[in-house]
């Protein structure tokens, strides 16, 4: 579970670092919560909810980055 968790935090931090935000502006890099769109799915699931990139752990939970989205 710890493993899966740092290996979440280094994809979203350089998720973040390519997108060029810097990871120093940001408060809460991201969001974990319980949610009904991992609850069936594989760990490591990937998706994309508005501007930010999700991604299902190995306990259901969905872990998100929290990037400002642009407003259209």
């Amino acid at each position: 579970m710890v493993i899966m968790v740092k290996r979440v935090v280094t994809l979203f931090m350089v998720m973040l670092a390519l997108s060029g935000c810097g990871a120093s502006s940001a408060v809460n890099l991201y969001k974990v919560s319980e949610d009904l769109a991992c609850s069936s799915q594989k760990p490591g699931r990937t998706f994309q909810e508005d501007c930010n990139t999700c991604m299902c752990d190995s306990s259901g939970r969905k872990v998100c980055t929290l990037m400002a989205c642009r407003l259209n």
